[in-house]
């Protein structure tokens, strides 16, 4: 269940990911904010930077999860959710 974040910042090894991610990685960015994170990346590297897929629908569709399946999935993915809860206020404080 913790397969997301163990691939991303190898949270085997760290406690808390999301320190060792903002610490050691050069530049990251989530799904949601590609334009943010295509932006960073030219500031930090002075080249222009597009991302030529975004994986966002145009009209997006709820999935009407039940109560169990919604406490399944934070259950299962509870550091998975905490870092990504983490990135995106920091992703919208330096946007």
């Amino acid at each position: 269940a913790l397969l997301q974040t163990q691939c991303c910042t190898r949270r085997d090894h760290f406690t808390d990911p999301h320190k060792h991610l903002v610490t050691n990685y050069w530049h990251y960015g989530i799904l949601e904010k590609t334009d943010v994170f295509a932006k960073g990346f030219t500031e930090k590297t002075g080249l222009p930077f597009e991302l030529e897929y975004t994986n966002l629908s145009p009209t997006p569709s709820k999935i009407a999860l039940t109560t169990v399946q919604t406490d399944k999935f934070e259950r299962l993915h509870t550091t998975d959710l905490a870092l990504y809860h983490k990135l995106s206020e920091n992703l919208a404080v330096s946007a």
